[in-house]
């Protein structure tokens, strides 16, 4: 599982890299304008529909389902189930896309009630272009589904990394020649190469064995399917509001905190999220064998490794949000005012990061047990607070209210599912409290690092390297392995 986990984390770390120069690209030629709000807002509002149907919905409810026909050798219902799921599925969301299409100027002029008629026909026109993603993106859930409920994270994991890198083509050749048109054909192009993922599947899902439509299975996955969609329509709701509540402040208050949302969901797309989709499969397969201790401790070891990588990373973007906003997006347009009005943003995002993680991972835990109402009670209530306090403190913040919200949104989140989680299993919260300690602490000269002048910093820095690097090195030779990582986390 670690090696998984460091193995998927590669992948997304190196999809991630090809992201931020997608998003450098992108700034270069948007900036934080007119022009950019319109391309941002129309992406939101498509991705507010594939995302309710996204992985962690429909992965969710049918992944412990389908993983349970494989496990249990019922080869001919986990294809029956994955069959009829994938074309009622698909179809919903070819029809849900038609629409998005067809009423692209009513859905954008009801959300962004801030912008004037030029801004509502252009967000409305980069909505129609960007409407296919939704069935596309519909197909890749179901044939990542299945590509996990058998282990294998190489495949869905290669198809973001050719996304970005066909996204990252249209801006450096097409974009500059042929104008913003083909930003939003690039998304739909990239959306669909996940169906180069079908040949791989042809005898899981399409051939080899007869099928068996079981209804009992399939009554499972709606049982499932349903909180879960529920959960995630309040919540891409609650992301359009947000957009409404600043759609009439200054220009470019949409897309800085589009682009400090990315940087902050850099650390958490490339661990929390590697560490939810290997962990998952282990939790089901453990609560389905009623293993209550070895559940017990994957769960633990996943809160521990977030724990130990978040926190520091929380204190490091808080403390450079500037820096980083700079060094990664400061160039074309994108001028020294885009870079403070994001990472002002980044700042008060980044206080929520290690609660964000932490929900994607507990999360698992419910849809492993098939209970999917709890996160949803959870997520629901959350959501409506977190609309409230967006609405309230967007009166007092400006467009900086958002990120406060997300913040306090995320950390009440995480506390409602850590009370319910111990209702289920007797988690050692002593030792993970005492744990978040001792991490803050070893975080703390980092803080202090921070500052000190320029000169002095450096050296510092360097000393303290070339000490971690000596240490470190005798650790490694005295032990022999890796094997001292599951003993100290």
């Amino acid at each position: 599982m670690f090696k998984t986990v460091g193995f998927l984390s590669l992948i997304t770390l190196f999809t991630n890299i090809l992201g931020f120069v997608r998003e450098l690209l992108i700034a270069r030629n948007l900036g934080t304008s007119n022009e950019a709000d319109a391309f941002f807002s129309a992406f939101s509002i498509v991705a507010a529909c594939f995302l309710i149907f996204s992985a962690s919905t429909v992965q969710s409810a049918l992944g412990p389902v389908y993983q349970g026909l494989v496990e249990n050798g019922d080869e001919k219902k986990a294809r029956g189930l994955i069959q009829v799921v994938s074309s009622v599925f698909i179809a919903l969301m070819c029809v849900l896309g038609y629409l998005v299409y067809y009423n692209s100027h009513w859905l954008v002029a009801l959300v962004l009630i801030g912008f004037d008629e030029i801004g509502v026909s252009t967000t409305s026109y980069y909505v129609e272009i960007l409407a296919p993603m939704i069935p596309l993106i519909a197909a890749g859930v179901v044939f990542q589904t299945v590509l996990h409920s058998y282990k294998a994270f190489l495949l869905p994991g290669l198809i973001p990394f050719l996304n970005n890198v066909v996204i990252i083509f249209f801006l450096a050749y097409l974009v500059p020649v042929k104008g913003m048109d083909y930003l939003a054909y690039s998304f739909v192009f990239g959306a669909g190469l996940w169906l180069l993922l079908i040949p791989f599947l042809k005898k899981k899902v399409f051939f080899g064995t007869k099928r068996i439509i079981d209804k009992c299975t399939l009554t499972e996955v709606v049982v499932c399917l349903w909180p879960l969609l529920l959960l995630l329509f309040v919540d891409q709701v609650g992301g359009l509001f947000q957009k409404t509540f600043v759609s009439d402040l200054q220009a470019g208050s949409i897309s800085a905190l589009s682009y400090a949302a990315k940087l902050e969901g850099l650390p958490i797309g490339i661990i929390s999220m590697a560490i939810a989709a290997v962990f998952f499969p282990s939790l089901i397969s453990s609560i389905n064998a009623k293993n209550i201790k070895k559940t017990t401790e994957t769960l633990e070891i996943g809160v521990k490794l977030i724990v130990i990588v978040f926190i520091p990373i929380t204190l490091y973007t808080c403390f450079l949000s500037e820096e980083l906003v700079r060094v990664f997006f400061e160039r074309g347009v994108f001028d020294v005012s885009s870079t403070m009005l994001t990472s002002d943003a980044l700042f008060y995002y980044s206080l929520g990061m290690t609660a964000q993680a932490l929900v994607i991972y507990l999360n698992r835990f419910f849809f492993a047990k098939k209970d999917t109402k709890t996160p949803m009670i959870i997520g629901s209530l959350a959501a409506i607070i977190h609309i409230f306090l967006c609405w309230e403190l967007v009166k007092k913040f400006g467009y900086l209210g958002v990120a406060i919200g997300t913040s306090a949104y995320a950390w009440l989140y995480v506390v409602g599912l850590f009370v319910m989680v111990r209702k289920h299993i007797s988690l050692k919260l002593k030792e993970l409290f005492f744990m978040v300690f001792r991490v803050s602490v070893s975080v703390s000269p980092m803080y202090l690092l921070m500052l000190l002048p320029a000169g002095l910093h450096d050296i510092l820095v360097l000393l303290i390297a070339l000490l971690c690097l000596f240490t470190g090195g005798l650790y490694l030779f005295y032990k022999g392995d890796l094997g001292f990582i599951r003993k100290n986390i």
